[in-house]
């Protein structure tokens, strides 16, 4: 009997490390991408100004102030310095104004002089819109602005992207 509980002992304790044991096998997948393409997101328009409801905080505002009016990324310094002087004036309206009107004085800046706008008036106010309202005007604005600009021989492309870039409507997203 003692001869049988031991073996059996021996038998249980074999029989528990034979099933316990076992190497575990890693499996390592190798993917390799070729040909990968980077490309931009099209950017959805707006159907009317009243979708949009998130407003921008100063580093977006200045963000997209600086790309939409020289297709370019603003740099940190640049941005530091805008939001600097946002805090050291208090006021972040006249902030704006005074960035914005700075903006459009600048050498460097891509607007096209008056002739190009009155050749292709509607076609310039479309394009005006889509690209710092992202969407199009309405047929009210199109014709109020044509007209406006119709009227006024002195009324130049810049006037228009400060009148737009000084909206409520270019403070949300």
């Amino acid at each position: 009997m003692q001869v049988f509980k031991s073996n059996f002992y021996l038998i249980v304790l074999i029989v528990f490390f034979i099933s316990s044991c076992k190497k575990e096998t890693l499996v390592i997948e190798k993917v390799t991408y070729e040909n990968v393409i980077y490309q931009l997101d099209t950017v959805n328009l707006y159907q009317s100004a009243s979708e949009k409801n998130r407003v921008k905080n100063s580093s977006q505002f200045y963000s997209i102030l600086y790309m939409h009016l020289y297709n370019q990324s603003i740099s940190s310094s640049i941005l530091n310095n805008l939001s600097v002087l946002t805090l050291a004036i208090g006021d972040k309206q006249m902030a704006r104004e005074l960035t914005i009107r700075g903006f459009l004085n600048s050498p460097q800046l891509l607007i096209p002089d008056n002739q190009e706008m009155r050749s292709d008036l509607g076609g310039f106010i479309k394009e005006s819109f889509v690209r710092f309202y992202l969407r199009y005007p309405t047929e009210y604005e199109l014709f109020y602005i044509k007209d406006l600009i119709e009227g006024d021989m002195d009324y130049r492309p810049e006037h228009l992207y400060e009148s737009m870039l000084l909206s409520n409507e270019y403070l949300y997203y």
